[in-house]
Order: structure tokens, then C-alpha cells, then sequence
């Protein structure tokens, strides 16, 4: 999509995390965190790309049956920032920079089309955190998500 710029490296995954209230001080300190071995995967994705590549992740809660926002892996995991932000710091010794690209709840059925191969040929909304995604999907997701045909909320609004 033209809203969204695209090296021909660039790689997509999911994000899940367990409450809402991770990913709003996510987008308040644009930063992340996922377990030591989601971290460990993106990790090497991160240093493995070119400085032409880009990491989107696509965020979800578990249990929402939808999709939240898209965001940019600006660093690779450092001890050095502050992971104090969620309530259990040991869980999440360590943390990336993140750019959020796009924040829009989306309902899971606007992507069950969408099927990953690595992930038994389920729909995209079945993949587990940190879920590398084929290119054509994550694409195919990021047009959902620049879609003017789906009415606008998102984690931001004030009854969420």
C-alpha cells in the first residue's frame, strides 16, 4: 500500500500480548517487549536485516478477536531501556523501540482470508506471539489496516 513504505526485505510478525493495558503504555513509551524467546527471534531478525529492511508487528490481545495497531522494531532488545512499565520487570528484563505506524481496532474477521503456512495453513488470527508471517500476508494486512471502508476506533478511544 502507498501509505505504508515497503522494502522488498522488510518482515511482518504478530504480536500478541496478554492485557490492553501492555500495548497503551507500548504506544505511550513506544517500546516492547515479548517473552525472552519472541525477543530472541526478532532479535535476530532485526540484526539479519539491511538498513533498507523493516520489521512490522501486528498487535493483538489474546481473547479481543481483534487486531489493534501496526508498528515499526526501530532497535534491536537492550537491557537498557526501561522495562518498569509492566508490572512484572522480571518477566521483561529486556525491550526494543517501536514506532507505531497505524492504531485502529480491526475485527479478526477482516483477516481469516489470510492463511500461514508455517502455522498448520491457519487463518493469521490463530498465530501464537511473535508468528513470522509470509510476505504476501503481512502486506495483505497492512492494506486492511490502510482500508477507508472500516469504521475507525481504536485503544486510544476514551471508552475503550
Amino acid at each position: 500500500p502507498q501509505y505504508f513504505d515497503i522494502p522488498p526485505d522488510s518482515k511482518f510478525f504478530i504480536i500478541k500480548s496478554f492485557t490492553l493495558e501492555h500495548i497503551q503504555r507500548a504506544y505511550t513509551y513506544n517500546i516492547w517487549s515479548s517473552t525472552h524467546l519472541g525477543n530472541k527471534k526478532l532479535s535476530a531478525c532485526f540484526k539479519a536485516g539491511t538498513s533498507d529492511s523493516k520489521i512490522f508487528l501486528f498487535f493483538s490481545v489474546n481473547g479481543s478477536g481483534k487486531f489493534c495497531g501496526v508498528a515499526q522494531m526501530i532497535s534491536d532488545v537492550s537491557k537498557d531501556l526501561d522495562t518498569t512499565i509492566w508490572d512484572n520487570n522480571s518477566k521483561y528484563g529486556s525491550a526494543f523501540k517501536i514506532q507505531w505506524l497505524c492504531v485502529r481496532d480491526i475485527e479478526n474477521r477482516m483477516f481469516k482470508h489470510l492463511i500461514v503456512p508455517d502455522n498448520q495453513n491457519k487463518p493469521v488470527t490463530n498465530s501464537r506471539d511473535t508468528q513470522i508471517l509470509p510476505k504476501e500476508v503481512g502486506i495483505s494486512m497492512l492494506n486492511i489496516f490502510h482500508s477507508k471502508h472500516i469504521k475507525v476506533t481504536s485503544f486510544l478511544d476514551p471508552e475503550q
